[in-house]
């Protein structure tokens, strides 16, 4: 978390050396697989973008296989709510004994689909599977002055969902249709992962970004908010059922 910066469209981590951009969709995926132990090998500053999704390291991980290790995982399980707000805008963590989401997006735009949409979602890898797909988006005033900024260089219809005033641009549309919502909180499984651990709380999350995101792990971590445990600690649950598109509680 110390290494969190920049954090405008994307989460970036920079040491006194380096910086590595755009991370929440590898780190995401990395969550969902519980992969913990890994090096990650690349030659530019940013994570390639790929589809705008984490789906293509799903398909990667699933090829190339997970192995289980002799040492337990850890855990962050969360002993105390924990909550950043920042004009409309609020995230909150309470404990729990696992991972859920309430994320609710809220633009004040032209497009329907953007002025609300709600997601609750507990977090396994089969659910991830669920949302995984869910591309990054953007409006098309954006994209000029991503251009000027130098940023998204690689950036195209094949790697986001763009949306003018008349909707969608990509001739292939949407992949779902809460895809915003459900885009939003893959890169907040992200940016929870950049704790370290996997997060054991409950996350309320309204309008949030990835500022907002890093913030509270920020002060999650800064606090000591959370004690570490194995998983024999942790209460025995069943795996949940994924998720449908239909309970995701869209609206909108």
């Amino acid at each position: 978390p110390q290494h969190l910066s920049k954090l405008f469209y994307s989460t970036n981590l920079c040491n006194d050396k380096v910086c590595i951009n755009t991370v929440e969709h590898l780190m995401a995926a990395l969550s969902a697989f519980g992969i913990d132990n890994a090096f990650i090998f690349i030659d530019s500053e940013e994570v390639p973008i790929l589809d705008g999704s984490s789906s293509p390291y799903i398909y990667l991980f699933e090829e190339a296989g997970v192995k289980e290790q002799r040492v337990k995982r850890k855990y962050a399980k969360l002993k105390e709510k924990v909550s950043i707000s920042y004009e409309n805008k609020f995230i909150k963590a309470e404990p729990s004994d696992e991972l859920e989401i309430d994320n609710t997006i809220s633009f004040n735009c032209f497009y329907s689909k953007l002025r609300f949409q709600q997601m609750l979602y507990k977090h396994s890898k089969d659910n991830f599977k669920d949302i995984s797909m869910a591309r990054t988006f953007c409006f098309l005033h954006e994209v000029e002055w991503f251009k000027f900024q130098g940023l998204a260089k690689g950036g195209s219809l094949d790697n986001a969902i763009v949306i003018s005033k008349s909707g969608v641009l990509n001739e292939s549309g949407l992949r779902m249709e809460n895809e915003f919502v459900a885009h939003k909180t893959l890169d907040l499984l992200g940016d929870l992962y950049i704790l370290g651990y996997p997060l054991l709380a409950k996350i309320t999350a309204y309008r949030t970004g990835h500022a907002l995101n890093a913030a509270l792990i920020r002060k999650i971590y800064s606090e000591k908010a959370y004690e570490l445990i194995e998983p024999d600690e942790r209460e025995t649950k069943a795996s949940p059922e994924p998720i449908s598109e239909k309970a995701y509680g869209l609206a909108g």
